[in-house]
């Protein structure tokens, strides 16, 4: 008896590994069993997306979204044998957007074939390189309400399908995508079977924020997928359509064909297999004569057993055979050992192994028992949405909703432009931990080539000065400005040092160098020499003093230098962002109150102006940083040298505006600031002068912007 138990045991033990054994996907081995028929190329899910009519009235209503979507679908599910599922217009809310890729991404099995398609409105972010899908109920000014593509790389990511395909009629950056050239098409029989059993995640963009338009109302991508889709072909990869999908009219030039980042393997291709394709069957063999009928066994006598439990509709295997859910009042059994195994989700297995001899029955009652969680799960909402949040572990990836242990766990929290922050969380087995956390903007940096920038805030202010303020101009129109970006604005303006640097690497030579000199104050008038340029500007400095000398063809060189050999855009400031950070919160003539001390900048100040203290005039500029900054941390916005902004010359706008770049086209660049040689009323906040672009003089200088 024992022996007998003992084997028991062992064979039971080898059902149990057989059974725990990962589920992996199945092989197609030849082209016959390359179909639907055959069972072995797994199911084909898609899940399509599309947006017509924005509830935001800053949307403007698309007219080939919902059509395009419709269209694909009938022909994936007609022609291809796809199990579709459709968000429309209203139904693709942000909430139902992620809730249905998270479904959509957790049923997926191993030997599925996935393909999400998105057409509607996306956003782009071109500096940071990320990337949104627009909802239906989308407010463009809030990020927060769009559908991030980080949160859906990291879903892909996580899916067990054999082969995803993302077809983003819409944004898509580089970002997310590994950069290398998965457009090879599949080649013959053997090469489309070898790629069909690896694995792959893919995305096929349009890379546009708006869809472009096809014939009628479709869009130019979806008509061309059509065209293809809709050809006599039996087998179509996903690499063939993209080669002739990029050489189609109206589809967007930009449209990329890549694997997804980080996404591991990505040696397989999704392949569309029609309907219409075949099982390959091989001619019967010739019959062979039929052996003689042994003797037929007596027929034991069947036993009976009634299986119940006190959860409903719990699944019941007898041995190795699934006889459904009880509650099963009658099964008829061959006598002998057997074991029964009653399980429902949500509750511990019950497992029980009984012998039963002929002609009897046994009733069997299954107390099934709520399973304790072995997890919980975690979600962290991050501001800015597109910050990253990665496990101080390197073998964890973070994905919203994820399911871990129960334990404490590190993690950080990081986007350009803000301050880190190291975080940690507990958590609980069987509940969900939400944490929020809001990342601070840095408040200041410094770059590679000592230059400084500080924040400025996002705000609104009255430019231009009132009508009783002494020595005004009539271009100076009070008026109310809106910022609504924050910024961040160079503490000094560039100096001697920081434009050498930018000459040495690319050996730049100014209009000043080429064109004859620059122009020098000699104490009563300009003359231009031609000995003078940024090295000799007519008095004595040092690295720290301003650069001068140069033109605003000059000045763009430099900018397009540090753009293309750093991390961050760089750019002049407008005049009104000049005015904003140069006044920090004042009203008054100078950010110093109504007067501008001469131990607070360096100019003209020999001149007596109003009621104000008068100084000595140094008739030089002085190292940068030499006097005291504004309430914003600048330095020298009032004198020592001018300085370029970006905008062309022109009239003020009467009424408030918002973000204003200046008139569209002009002959001359606006300069602010004042310089060493102007009197104090010339430095005021408001003032405003310009010059051509190709001018440059030794009292004009410049500073730099950057978000």
């Amino acid at each position: 008896m024992k022996r007998q138990c003992f084997v028991l045991a062992l064979v039971w033990l080898f059902i149990f590994v057989l059974l725990t054994l990962p589920v992996s996907a199945q092989s197609v081995s030849n082209l016959g069993d390359f179909t639907h028929q055959s069972g072995k190329i797994g199911t084909y899910r898609a899940l399509i997306i599309a947006v017509d009519a924005y509830t935001d009235p800053e949307l403007k209503p698309l007219t080939a979204p919902v059509n395009s979507a419709k269209r694909l679908g009938k022909v994936l599910k007609d022609t291809y044998g796809f199990s579709v599922t459709y968000l429309l217009d209203d139904q693709a809310t942000q909430k139902a957007m992620y809730k249905t890729l998270r479904t959509f991404a957790s049923t997926a099995t191993p030997d599925e074939s996935s393909l999400i398609f998105f057409s509607g409105y996306g956003q782009t972010d071109p500096v940071y390189q990320y990337a949104w899908w627009l909802p239906v109920d989308a407010s463009p000014q809030n990020m927060l309400s769009f559908v991030d593509i980080n949160q859906l790389s990291s879903l892909i990511r996580a899916m067990e399908s054999r082969h995803v395909l993302v077809i983003s009629d819409a944004s898509f950056t580089g970002k997310f995508l590994d950069g290398t050239d998965v457009s090879r098409p599949s080649g013959g029989n053997e090469e489309m079977l070898r790629r069909f059993n690896g694995t792959s995640k893919k995305v096929l963009a349009s890379c546009e924020d708006v869809p472009s338009g096809g014939s009628g109302k479709i869009t130019a991508l979806a008509q061309a997928l059509i065209r293809q889709l809709n050809g006599s072909v039996s087998y179509l990869s996903a690499a063939a359509m993209f080669k002739k999908l990029a050489a189609a009219s109206g589809v967007s030039k930009k449209i990329v064909y890549q694997g997804l980042r980080r996404a591991g393997a990505n040696d397989g291709e999704l392949i569309f297999v029609s309907k219409k394709a075949h099982t390959v069957v091989s001619k019967p063999k010739p019959a062979t004569p039929k052996p003689a009928p042994a003797p037929k066994p007596a027929v034991p006598v069947m036993t009976r057993v009634s299986i119940t439990a006190n959860v409903a509709a719990a699944s019941v295997v007898m041995d190795t055979r699934d006889i459904g859910t009880v509650p099963i009042k009658s099964l008829d059994i061959e006598p002998g050992i057997h074991t029964v195994r009653i399980q429902k989700n949500g509750y511990d297995l019950f497992e029980r192994t009984f012998d039963i001899r002929e002609g009897n029955s046994l009733p069997i009652h299954a107390k099934l028992v709520k399973a304790q969680p072995q997890t919980g799960t975690l979600t962290l909402l991050v501001t800015p949405a597109s910050a990253a949040i990665a496990f101080e572990d390197d073998n964890l990836r973070y994905t919203e909703g994820m399911a871990l242990p129960p334990g404490t766990y590190r993690l950080t929290v990081s986007e350009k432009g803000y301050e880190m922050q190291h975080v940690e969380v507990s958590v609980q087995a069987g509940s969900h931990t939400h944490k929020a956390y809001v990342l601070s903007p840095v408040p200041r940096f410094e770059t590679s080539a000592g230059m400084t920038f500080v924040r400025i805030p996002a705000g609104t202010f009255t430019m231009g000065s009132p009508d009783d303020e002494a020595n005004r101009d009539v271009d100076e129109q009070p008026h109310p400005v809106t910022l609504s970006r924050p910024f961040y604005m160079q503490t000094t303006e560039v100096t001697v040092g920081q434009w050498k640097a930018f000459t040495t690497a690319t050996g730049y030579k100014t209009e000043a160098e080429t064109q004859g000199g620059a122009w020098i104050w000699i104490g009563y008038r300009w003359e231009k020499d031609y000995d003078h340029y940024w090295k000799n500007p007519g008095y004595s400095q040092t690295d720290d003093y301003p650069v001068t000398c140069v033109s605003y063809t000059d000045v763009l060189n430099f900018i397009n230098w540090l753009n293309t050999s750093g991390s961050r855009t760089y750019a002049l400031p407008t005049e009104a962002e000049w005015e904003y950070a140069c006044r920090a919160g004042t009203v008054t003539p100078f950010n110093t109150g109504d007067c501008l001390p001469p131990s607070r900048a360096n100019y003209e100040s020999s001149y007596k102006w109003k009621d104000c203290p008068s100084g000595t005039y140094l008739k030089v500029p002085v190292a940068v940083a030499s006097y005291p900054p504004n309430a914003l941390g600048l330095y020298d916005m009032h004198g020592n040298v001018w300085e370029w902004c970006a905008d062309w010359y022109g009239t003020y706008d009467t009424g408030p505006v918002t973000d204003p770049d200046g008139v569209p086209t002009g002959l001359e660049r606006i300069r602010r600031g004042g310089g060493w040689e102007t009197y104090s009323y010339q430095c005021r906040s408001a003032n405003r002068a310009a010059d051509t672009p190709e001018k440059r003089y030794n009292n004009l200088g410049f500073r730099l912007i950057t978000r």
